[in-house]
């Protein structure tokens, strides 16, 4: 259920900001980028973003082209940015433990007791949110992509790989290869690595196999600090 919703006139495109529950009690402040031309329905995307203090709030550029273009564009704050700090002090005004990748990092030393990772409810935020946009009446269901950068791009993997009704997926800085980032660059924030990942045989072509055949498209960046050799592989 979509809890709450604001609409900000940007002239050839719409803003609507709204809080929806991806499980009880569990809110996630998003952004809706909507063209001001025609009444759709729209093909969607789904943005999950990067690690910036800012959530949601940053790599807005990319949002408002594709609303410009026709697009209808989700973008919601993960746990730990944005809006959605997980371990904030009222005194401090921050954090309490650090910046997004360090409140991952703690919020999956929880979850790593019980053999979880907190990417299962990262994910899960970005499978809600793939339930609202295709509710909407002015989104066609049929026609759902999704991309994002650096963390986003992680979460594009993910949820591409897992959500059958993501058509088309784009991630940017994040495809590699497990032999790469041990020898170059070591394991990164805590939902990057999985409890008996490698001991099952797996590694991250293997999200791109189970999106197969539908159409993929792996972004990278010599300036990325993801070795480039992994995503050539």
């Amino acid at each position: 259920d979509v809890l709450l919703q604001v609409n900000v006139d940007r002239g050839d495109y719409r803003i609507e900001k709204i809080i929806y529950e991806s499980l009880p009690n569990f809110y996630v402040p998003a952004n809706v980028y909507v063209p001001a031309q025609g009444s759709g329905p729209f093909p969607a995307i789904l943005m999950p973003v990067g690690h910036s203090q800012g959530g949601k709030e940053g790599e807005r550029q990319t949002a408002i082209g594709l609303a410009r273009k026709g697009f209808v564009v989700l973008k919601y704050d993960p746990i730990g940015q944005g809006e959605r700090l997980q371990y904030y002090d009222p005194e401090l005004r921050a954090s309490k433990v650090g910046g997004p990748t360090t409140e991952h990092s703690h919020a999956n030393g929880h979850t790593m007791l019980i053999g979880d990772n907190v990417a299962r409810y990262r994910i899960w935020d970005g499978m809600r949110g793939i339930d609202y946009l295709v509710s909407r009446k002015d989104v066609d269901p049929s026609r759902i992509g999704c991309t994002g950068c650096s963390g986003g791009g992680t979460l594009t993997t993910y949820i591409s790989a897992l959500d059958e009704r993501v058509k088309v997926a784009a991630p940017a800085c994040y495809i590699n290869s497990w032999e790469e980032l041990m020898t170059k660059l070591g394991p990164q924030d805590a939902e990057q690595a999985f409890p008996n990942f490698l001991a099952e045989g797996l590694n991250i072509a293997d999200y791109v196999e189970l999106f197969a055949p539908k159409p993929w498209l792996s972004l990278s960046t010599v300036e990325d600090f993801f070795p480039l050799e992994g995503a050539r592989q």
